[in-house]
């Protein structure tokens, strides 16, 4: 495997898929329908994201899922360092040698959701994530806000229009609250089906998330996840007090007394707080707890 391609330990190629041989010479390489391959091919789009991610030569970008290349190759004439994430042996096989000699790329055999990012502060990131696994991924990265400043990331429209939802949408729930909690948000502009190889069925959005300042330690970040979901669960539509009390196993009286302390009615439900709201409700909490 030629120098630009690292194996973490804690990194893995799916042990259940053996891929064949890719052509290199024409960049034929068949997507794997279970990974949920699709290859950006539009190149004006590709130059879009990467000049939205603000990238410098200062800076170190991860890019979650590189394919065929076609946003690596912008990435690599503007930034410091791209570690490149690849789940794909053949597609790091077929990057090496496309990039090679690249001093800037490197290239790691890893499913995403099992790379450490607690060495490194101050990251750019960007992918075209998997339909099936954007949630999870997305879910990494805001558990992970301590590490990079802003994403790039394509997702399924529908499933963009969960992470920007207002409060009080039916779209709205945990991953709209803590992402918008930590990140100011904003759609940058929809894909058109025909700008990916195969065509999906659905429209890609992409999304950046600038990380806020953060205003609490990483234990408190863990309960504050944690409320928000218990919020939430286990039926979003139930007044916030009944959720609460059920998961975590506080009485109804002291729960709208907390309410009321932080100035919200007793029969508030999850949807209609905002994630200030959120914030302040974790905080008195987790002060009783203490």
């Amino acid at each position: 495997m030629p120098d630009a391609v690292s194996k973490l330990p804690e990194c893995f190629c799916s042990p259940h898929f053996h891929p064949k041989p890719i052509e290199i010479e024409t960049g034929e390489i068949k997507p794997i329908k279970s990974l949920g391959q699709v290859f950006l091919v539009h190149d004006k789009t590709a130059e879009q994201l990467v000049k939205a991610l603000d990238v410098t030569d200062n800076d170190t970008v991860i890019e979650i899922g590189p394919g065929r290349g076609i946003v690596t190759s912008k990435l690599i004439n503007v930034a410091k360092e791209v570690i490149g994430i690849e789940i794909d042996k053949r597609l790091i096989d077929y990057l090496a040698r496309k990039f090679s000699p690249n001093n800037n790329l490197k290239l790691v055999e890893c499913n995403f959701l099992m790379f450490d990012m607690t060495n490194y502060r101050g990251l750019k990131i960007i992918g075209n994530l998997p339909y099936y696994i954007s949630s999870a991924i997305l879910w990494k990265l805001l558990e992970d806000c301590w590490y990079w400043k802003v994403s790039v990331i394509t997702v399924q429209r529908e499933f963009a229009q969960r992470v920007l939802a207002s409060p009080g949408s039916p779209d709205y729930g945990p991953i709209s609250v803590v992402a918008q909690y930590l990140c100011e948000c904003r759609r940058l502009f929809n894909i058109p089906r025909s700008y990916f190889k195969p065509t999906p069925d659905v429209v890609s959005t992409a999304v950046i998330l600038k990380r806020r300042e953060l205003r609490f330690s990483l234990p408190d970040f863990k309960k504050f996840i944690a409320i928000v979901n218990a919020g939430f669960s286990p039926q979003p539509r139930k007044l916030l007090v009944n959720n609460l009390a059920l998961s975590l196993k506080i009485s109804r009286t002291e729960l709208v007394r907390i309410l009321e302390q932080i100035g919200l009615p007793y029969n508030i439900r999850a949807n209609s707080l905002s994630p200030d709201d959120f914030f302040k409700l974790a905080s008195a909490l987790t002060s009783i707890s203490h």
